[in-house]
């Protein structure tokens, strides 16, 4: 039987819900799963839903303190939680640069997913990031885009594999959200408040589009380091009663009361909001960056701009103008993008992924 350990930081937004479909797929087929996790840390929490997803698919989790700290004390603790499972036959697949660097450094092999790598970050982690990629027995991305980033970092790196998301796909199209209720009026953008994220655009968007006399509503949904910053430019911008911090929210419940999301990442790995948010049958607005145009396609699933609070603006009023619009890339979005993130296309992914372990 095959066996895998996942190893990976926290269990919240976007690429952690596709890790976690990847581990319910590979348990539908009979393969022995664990996931290493690390332990809540400096405000840091795993989403309790996706937690109870995992333990119900049978899967073993343990913790370790902690892969946010990157040091070599941390990278012994790793080594030392993940070797008895590479001692018994797992293959070790990585999520997180740091964690690849302290395993090549040991010289235990394993494969690494690279679900982005992030924007200004520092000098040192970049290094550890690129010594991480070098090490992998093979490098997956979840997007070209990824994988290019990943050269970009590393020209060296070995074996690259494109594993697309496995996303739990509705059997049928959704229906529209605008068709039962009319017109848009709730904006709301998903995600941690972190400056790649880009909440500063959807804030001084909606501070426009009230200029301009529209009345809307933005529910933000997440934490972060720069929910007071982000707190402070809504009441700069004298839209306090048009925006909800709503916080942290689980799976099941973050896309209640939308009509339109907005996706403003200044860079993006794959964009795994859009194709949820599709799936719920809420159009997407977002920026031509990273993987974002791998799911969404301008005018034809969703409204894509450059990287300004004009180019967003534009759109926003494109769907509020035209709600037939949105309803049609909805729908287009569904069949465009069910194939594409089916538990075969993934678990082939990963097959291959695995092969060179062997």
């Amino acid at each position: 039987m095959l066996k895998v350990l996942h190893v990976t930081q926290y269990l919240r937004y976007g690429s952690a819900r596709g890790i976690v479909n990847w581990i319910k797929a590979q348990t539908k087929r009979e393969v022995e799963v664990c996931l290493l996790l690390s332990e809540p840390f400096r405000g840091f929490t795993h989403d309790p839903s996706l937690i109870r997803e995992v333990l119900a698919a049978n899967v073993k989790i343990v913790q370790v303190h902690s892969t946010f700290e990157r040091t070599h004390w941390h990278a012994q603790a790793v080594v030392r939680k993940l070797s008895p499972y590479y001692r018994n036959g797992y293959h070790i697949h990585t999520h997180g640069g740091f964690t690849a660097m302290a395993l090549g450094e040991a010289g235990i092999p394993f494969v690494h997913t690279v679900h982005g790598l992030g924007m200004k970050r520092a000098f040192w982690v970049d290094q550890q990031d690129k010594a991480g990629l070098g090490y992998a027995r093979a490098v997956s991305g979840i997007s070209r885009d990824t994988l290019k980033q990943a050269l970009a970092l590393n020209p060296y790196v070995k074996n690259t594999i494109l594993t697309p998301y496995i996303f739990e796909v509705p059997p049928k199209a959704p229906i529209p959200v605008i068709l039962s209720r009319g017109k848009i009026t709730t904006l709301g953008q998903v995600g941690d408040m972190v400056e790649l994220k880009g909440h500063e655009y959807s804030l001084r968007a909606l501070a426009e589009l009230k200029r301009k006399g529209f009345n809307l509503q933005l529910k933000l949904i997440g934490d972060g380091p720069l929910k007071s910053g982000l707190q402070g430019l809504v009441r700069d911008l004298g839209i306090e009663s048009e925006v909800e911090f709503c916080g942290f929210k689980p799976k099941n419940n973050v896309y209640d009361g939308l009509d339109l999301v907005l996706v403003p990442s200044l860079k993006e790995g794959l964009g795994l909001v859009s194709v949820e948010s599709l799936m719920q049958g809420i159009p997407v607005c977002a920026f031509y960056v990273g993987g974002i145009p791998e799911v969404l396609t301008h005018q034809r699933t969703g409204l894509l701009s450059e990287v300004s609070v004009q180019g967003l603006v534009h759109n926003i009023m494109q769907y509020l103008n035209q709600p037939e619009l949105a309803a049609t890339h909805v729908r287009q979005g569904y069949y465009d993008l069910a194939s594409r993130f089916s538990e075969s296309n993934g678990l082939d992914g990963l097959s291959r992924l695995y092969d060179l372990l062997k």
